[in-house]
């Protein structure tokens, strides 16, 4: 993943992040903590996307 498409993805997260906020229903706080586990590993510098797939399950 190279650095733009990764700030692209965090731009994005952002908006989505905010506008899960704004709506305030049940699901917000599933979705938020999902999008942080993710947030955390992009921001990562050494997270590396194809390192942590599974090699067992192909995919299509």
């Amino acid at each position: 993943m190279t650095a733009s498409h990764k700030d692209q993805l965090l731009a994005l997260g952002e908006k989505l992040k905010q506008d899960v906020e704004a709506a305030g229903n049940k699901r917000s706080d599933v979705f938020l903590s999902i999008w942080n586990g993710i947030e955390q590993n992009l921001l990562d510098k050494d997270f590396d996307p194809m390192s942590s797939r599974d090699p067992k399950r192909p995919s299509n």
